[in-house]
């Protein structure tokens, strides 16, 4: 560390190393304290203070998905019904593609996606199961398509 003399009397300017600084700025964020605020009582409209307060949780939906990835014989990504049910999409194709490496491909008619690609491939190459089932394509290609 240099220090530097200032302009004005009395100053003085330091010149920090890179992990010098890295230090400091590890050392302030970890001495910082918390404090907490208490909040003023929720009102409902009518103004009056609400007696009872319902919290509810997604811990279930994550258990069911985290439990079908550890027991599968091979690399793959779950999402719960229920998670789905939770989520503003439209189609089925539209929930799929929120997994990672899963996109959606866009019907040019109506807009709302149709079909899925798994890591960039084509929908003619995926399997798709429905409760374990098989399911066919209806059109001239392999491709299921998703647009329930």
């Amino acid at each position: 560390m240099k220090i530097l003399k200032g302009k004005r009397h009395g100053q003085a300017v330091f010149e920090l190393s890179p992990v010098a600084a890295g230090c400091a700025v590890f050392l302030s964020v970890l001495g910082a304290g918390v404090q907490a605020q208490e909040a003023a009582p929720a009102l409902d409209a009518n103004g009056n203070p609400i007696s009872q307060v319902t919290v509810t949780g997604i811990r279930l939906g994550i258990e069911a998905a985290i439990s079908i990835k550890k027991n599968a014989s091979s690399i793959v990504e779950a999402i719960s019904a229920e998670d789905i049910g939770k989520l503003p999409d439209a189609t089925v194709a539209e929930s799929v593609s929120r997994l990672p490496g899963v996109t959606a491909q866009r019907d040019a008619r109506t807009g709302r996606a149709a079909s899925i690609s798994v890591r960039g491939m084509s929908p003619d190459f995926n399997g798709t199961l429905l409760n374990g089932r098989e399911q066919a394509s209806a059109s001239d290609s392999r491709g299921v398509r998703f647009d329930l």
